[in-house]
Formats: structure tokens, sequence, C-alpha cells
């Protein structure tokens, strides 16, 4: 016999308006969303920046592609107009692509640092390096930028993600799109 699966009702916070249901994810399915982030780990972390770059990339050009609908979820959700959507949570995360594309290899390039006086005659370096799955758990206030630009971090760095949106944004969570690796 199946289960029957809790709704969580979602309301606009602006209006009081009713914008849905959501299938309200159960304990047992967490497991699961680990042990697939854990297998994508193995795949993702040995892939070089500039190839996680190119998904990057694609994510920035998903999100232009529907930039006006997302910019709607995020404004329905928070209670935001669609302007300020866009300027204070779409827009920063487009930045935030465009910066670590440009940047994240040099900034996850191995580097020498100051030995100290005890170690005298060795070398010091900071080297980063892929830990495994990372759980990002959005806030409701910018609940676009400041899921995805930590995520964004993270997937650059070649850790894989688990995204948990805030309950009170929860339509949100449809704008990102289940696995991306």
């Amino acid at each position: 016999m199946d289960a029957i699966q809790e709704k969580l009702k979602i309301f606009a916070p602006a209006t009081g308006e009713r914008l849905g249901e959501i299938p309200v994810t159960s304990v047992n399915e967490v497991d699961s969303f680990y042990h697939r982030s854990k297998t994508a780990f193995k795949q993702w972390s040995n892939l070089t920046m500039s190839e996680r770059g190119k998904y990057l990339l694609r994510l920035k050009d998903i999100i232009v592609e529907q930039m006006e609908d997302i910019a709607k979820t995020i404004a329905a959700d928070t209670g935001k107009v669609v302007t300020e959507a866009l300027v204070a949570d779409i827009t920063p995360t487009l930045d935030s692509i465009d910066h670590i594309i440009k940047h994240g290899e040099k900034i996850l390039q191995r580097q020498r640092v100051k030995t100290p006086f005890l170690l005298i005659g060795k070398k010091s370096f900071i080297e980063y390096m892929p830990r495994g799955v990372v759980l990002v758990i959005s806030p409701w206030n910018y609940p676009f930028q400041l899921a995805m630009v930590p995520m964004l971090s993270a997937l650059a760095s070649g850790n894989t993600v688990i995204l948990k949106p805030v309950r009170s944004n929860s339509t949100s969570r449809e704008m990102y799109g289940g696995d991306f690796c």
C-alpha cells in the first residue's frame, strides 16, 4: 500500500494568497540524496576547474533564459517586487558565476605560504581539495542568491551539493532544478 505523501501549503507573504502545495521530503529520502551526491562526487571531483566552469556557464545560460520566471517566483515567495528579485537575488548570482569562472582556477591553485620558524628548512603550502558532499540551507530573505552562491562555490571547488530551501520559500525550490551534476 502506498503511503500518503504529506503536502506543504505555500502562501504569498505579501498577500496571503495560496500559491500551491509541494510535497514534503520525508526523512527516508535524505539518505538517498546523500548517497547520490556521494556517488556523483567521485566523478565531479576529478574534473578540472575549467571543465566545472563549462557546467557553471551552462547554468548561467539557463538562469538568464528563465530570469523572468525566476524573478516572479522569488517575488511571490518573499513578498518582494520583481525588480528587487532581479537586482538583489539574480544579478549577484550571475556575477558570482562570472567571478568563479574567471578567477576560480587561480583561487583554487596551490599557494606557497610563509613557513613557521620552528619548521625552518621546510616549505609550507595551502592546497585546496574537494571534501565531499556539502549541505547548503537557503534563508528566506534572499532564497536564490544565498542558496546559489554557496552552492556555486562548493561545486567549483569540486564538491557536490545537497540544497535545502527554507520551508517558507518552498516554491523557490522548483527553480533549483533537482540534480545539476
